[in-house]
């Protein structure tokens, strides 16, 4: 029917959804206002925090290869089409509706940090997988599980914040600053990838290699900053 006329149809599918859902959220709870206070390292939780915002962005820049690429690769890249490129995409939105509840159970047996860490390696290795294989099963296990870590990281993230800030308004300050830091990380990388694509006449493996160094480059500084301090309850 034409790319306009599938995005009015998106549009009005997401209206939709809205809708549905506008009424299914809980209601705020009134809480005291806190007082405003100057923005301090140490009260948001010391270093440990300090790199777990780092990594979030990090984390982002790693995530942002198959956010934009995957269709692309797969249809250009590999010549398989836009039709074939289309099915792992869906594979890929399957992930993501199984990503949280499946990193939630883990993190409930072994904890928000560990899991955390495993979703940086997973990362790493799930990009450099369809970079090391073009078939079928590798595409389809590289989709689903970067599908399943994107949403799921943000799960694992704020649960990681709660355990090291105690404090529920300093807690919703670090995660503003999270996403932040998240929005910058994916803005930054998305021009980086687009220019170095541009630069390699066109090669995705330089724009996979560099995602998943982020995630290695994310995971090395949790495990350094770990060191710091095991939990602060602030």
């Amino acid at each position: 029917m034409g790319l306009v006329e599938t995005w009015c149809g998106l549009g009005v599918f997401s209206a939709i959804l809205t809708a549905a859902a506008w009424t299914g959220f809980p209601p705020d709870i009134e809480t005291p206002a806190a007082p405003r206070e100057k923005f301090s390292l140490r009260a948001w939780g010391g270093i440990v925090v300090a790199a777990l915002l780092l990594e979030y962005a990090l984390n982002a820049m790693a995530q942002v290869p198959h956010m934009v690429f995957l269709a692309d690769f797969i249809s250009r890249g590999l010549h398989r089409g836009i039709d074939i490129a289309g099915i792992y995409w869906v594979v890929f939105g399957i992930g993501a509706i199984v990503g949280p509840p499946a990193m939630g159970r883990i993190a409930d047996r072994i904890g928000f940090r560990p899991t955390f860490r495993l979703g940086l390696g997973f990362e790493a290795v799930v990009i450099v997988l369809i970079l090391l294989s073009a078939s079928d099963a590798a595409l389809a296990v590289s989709s689903f599980l970067m599908g399943a870590l994107i949403p799921g990281m943000v799960t694992m993230t704020v649960g990681r914040i709660s355990e090291l800030v105690a404090d529920a308004s300093r807690q919703r300050a670090v995660w503003a600053a999270a996403t932040t830091g998240f929005a910058i990380g994916q803005a930054i990388s998305g021009y980086f990838y687009s220019y170095l694509f541009g630069a390699t006449g066109g090669d995705y493996v330089w724009i996979y290699a560099s995602g998943a160094m982020m995630a290695v480059l994310a995971l090395a500084i949790d495990l350094t900053a770990g060191g710091f301090g095991r939990k602060t309850a602030i």
